[in-house]
């Protein structure tokens, strides 16, 4: 058995529609990619976190008061 890591969504399908395998995926993504390829759903319940990602150095004050805007708000769930 050979096992590849992937971490770009369109490498993995392309691998996936090329016959090179199967992957496991989040089920938004798969869905959007089901024109050649079958998704199938899993049991398996995961809890799915998100988050805000900007440049550490970032001086773009609306970047900055966006980013304390959903920090606040992520901290108030």
């Amino acid at each position: 058995m050979d096992i590849s890591y992937v971490n770009d969504v369109e490498i993995v399908s392309l691998m996936v529609k090329a016959g090179l395998g199967i992957t496991v995926m989040p089920s938004f993504v798969a869905i959007e990619k089901a024109d050649v390829i079958k998704a199938v759903k899993l049991n398996y319940p995961a809890p799915l976190d998100y988050g805000l990602v900007c440049r550490k150095d970032e001086a773009d004050p609306l970047v900055l008061a966006f980013c304390q805007v959903m920090q606040e708000q992520a901290e108030g769930m």
